[in-house]
């Protein structure tokens, strides 16, 4: 929103506006839904991070500051980071996993990975790629969703 990109913000204030944010949506909504996409759409194409409000005050850090506070508020519902185009092995999926790697070895709360499913085999991608990919998502102990259709053509 605009009250947010168009203004200037410490670290902090950053911090709580997350929080804050985070907090209040899912505990109004504590024990009503599975699973919460707490994070969506972080990574460029070419696996770099998004250039997003939230990354220019916190750098990576507001990933485990919006999913530590998602547990506190709903400790129950599962938390995912959720992507497109990171189904198959890509420098995307790549760098989602050692993403998803770091925050599960700090102890961070991570349930699962939620692909955005805009799969499309065999144009842009494997059957086997899909399987080998998710199966290292789930060697870290984590879930996986597929969270959109599979377009029909």
């Amino acid at each position: 929103p605009t009250w947010l990109a168009n203004a200037a913000w410490s670290k902090s204030q950053m911090i709580s506006i997350i929080q804050d944010y985070v907090s209040t949506v899912a505990a109004y909504y504590q024990g009503r839904v599975y699973a919460w996409d707490v994070v969506s759409e972080i990574f460029n194409d070419n696996g770099t991070w998004r250039d997003n409000i939230f990354y220019k005050y916190l750098g990576s850090d507001f990933v485990e500051i919006a999913l530590v506070a998602a547990r506190a508020a709903d400790p129950n519902a599962k938390l995912y980071i959720e992507e497109y185009g990171a189904e198959d092995f890509n420098v995307k999926s790549d760098a989602l996993y050692y993403l998803a790697q770091n925050l599960k070895n700090n102890g961070v709360p991570l349930d699962g990975i939620g692909f955005e499913g805009h799969a499309i085999t065999p144009v842009s991608q494997t059957y086997f790629g899909i399987i080998g990919n998710t199966q290292r998502f789930e060697g870290l102990d984590l879930d996986w969703a597929y969270t959109r259709k599979f377009p029909m053509r």
